[in-house]
């Protein structure tokens, strides 16, 4: 026969472990939603600067027409420099290669004191891949960062583990006591 003051003391043990369990699960849970509150900050103020790309480039080349183009060249590439700092290059290529192409354009414009330009294409082009960009952000988000999903289905085995062998238990404690 076991000792009671044995299995109390297994069971404070698996209590502390189950507590601290928790306290870590907790701290992964809390630290990847602070990740998707940034990501999801991040993503707005891309919409925003990306917003701004495209207007002050509008801007710009109806300027450039007028002969105005003035203080519209520092704006302009502001704004796309303030987009670019936003991007990882090596995770978005294609947009980033899409705004140095429209950022070279602007800067030989200025250059060669050109009048007339049509950026129409190259921002279509700009945001059309925005969208692209901000569509699997979005769903980066929505589905949570990868950690998050991983504590999440460990969480899920131990809890099924555990009531598995907790039911085994009853039934080994029950046939035990039959007998």
């Amino acid at each position: 026969m076991i000792d009671n003051t044995l299995i109390v003391g297994f069971l404070g043990l698996v209590a502390a472990g189950i507590a601290g369990f928790f306290s870590i699960l907790q701290l992964i849970i809390s630290k990847e939603n602070k990740i998707s509150e940034f990501r999801q900050e991040w993503i707005d103020k891309l919409r925003e600067e990306l917003a701004c790309v495209l207007s002050s480039v509008e801007a710009l080349g109806a300027s450039a027409e007028k002969g105005r183009q003035g203080e519209n060249f520092s704006g302009a590439l502001r704004n796309i420099a303030n987009v670019l700092l936003r991007f990882n290059p090596a995770e978005h290529k294609e947009i980033v290669a899409k705004l140095e192409s429209l950022q070279e354009e602007i800067i030989k414009m200025k250059a060669d004191d050109i009048t007339s330009c049509n950026f129409t294409n190259s921002l279509k082009q700009i945001e059309n891949e925005a969208k692209i960009v901000l569509k699997s952000e979005w769903k980066r988000v929505k589905e949570g960062e990868p950690r998050y999903k991983l504590t999440y289905r460990i969480v899920r085995i131990v809890s099924i583990g555990s009531m598995i062998s907790l039911v085994l238990a009853s039934i080994v404690y029950c046939l035990s006591q039959l007998c």
